[in-house]
């Protein structure tokens, strides 16, 4: 339907509308990442429609097919839902990883451990309880090279080009929103043709929010089940002395 007014709402984005075109489409670009975005359709002589808890990720296109049904009386439509998972026009393989998802792995949260459990990915270290911390792995995808990976902040390019594929630093896990990993099928602006990892920074929104964490391990904490017929033909153990991560991040409105 051409001249439906469409608003868009969210706790990162000011309210947005536009009206739809003759052939009743309509589109909002360069969203932050959210999950509860709200649609409200509305146009005289037809039910207002209101759907909900939108979730918009990045580098992927939300697209929702809606239909109003006539007014007989003054009504109002929701629907509560969730967004559909496939992006159906893009060819890229990958996966996207909240800050939810990084919060509640029982591991080590750095993009390393992270991409070691995406199908697919292969990594020349196993990180346990955080081991290797502080070490960047060689990682490769698809039979990509690992000297093609390429590390990305909101889109920006940061790959350390003094060693090719690598990262130039190691960032805050209590900055992500949200890593993207891209495997295969690369779209054609990328770079290169081995692992794209976007990492996706937080931003303040409408309403006030932060978040504190801490992980802490000692070598009395760590378990062992090494025999001594092990320990004689070289195994050992993980190895952890001593480990503290933590972080906070504070947003909100400026004002």
């Amino acid at each position: 339907l051409p001249g439906v007014t469409v608003t868009l709402s969210g706790s990162k984005i000011l309210a947005q509308t536009v009206v739809t075109s003759e052939r009743g489409n309509f589109r909002f670009m360069g969203l932050a990442v959210a999950k509860d975005y709200a649609l409200r359709l509305e146009l005289p002589g037809f039910n207002t429609l209101i759907r909900e808890k939108l979730d918009v990720s990045f580098g992927r296109d939300l697209t929702l097919s809606l239909t109003l049904s006539q007014a007989t009386l003054e009504e109002e439509i929701t629907v509560v839902g969730e967004s559909p998972v496939i992006d159906t026009k893009r060819t890229q393989v990958g996966v996207n990883i909240t800050s939810e998802m990084i919060m509640s792995l029982p591991t080590s949260r750095n993009p390393w451990v992270i991409m070691s459990l995406v199908p697919g990915m292969l990594i020349d270290r196993e990180d346990v309880g955080g081991n290797e911390g502080g070490q960047q792995s060689y990682y490769s995808g698809h039979g990509g090279a690992d000297t093609d990976a390429s590390w990305n902040i909101d889109g920006a390019a940061i790959t350390d080009m003094s060693a090719l594929g690598a990262s130039p630093a190691y960032v805050n896990i209590a900055s992500y929103e949200e890593l993207q990993i891209n495997y295969g099928n690369n779209d054609v602006r990328s770079q290169t043709g081995g692992v794209q990892l976007n990492i996706i920074s937080k931003r303040g929104g409408n309403s006030l929010s932060g978040t504190f964490y801490m992980d802490a391990e000692q070598d009395s904490w760590q378990a062992e089940n090494l025999t001594q017929e092990m320990e004689d033909i070289g195994y050992t153990s993980a190895g952890i002395n001593r480990i503290y991560l933590y972080g906070a991040n504070f947003g909100g409105p400026l004002i």
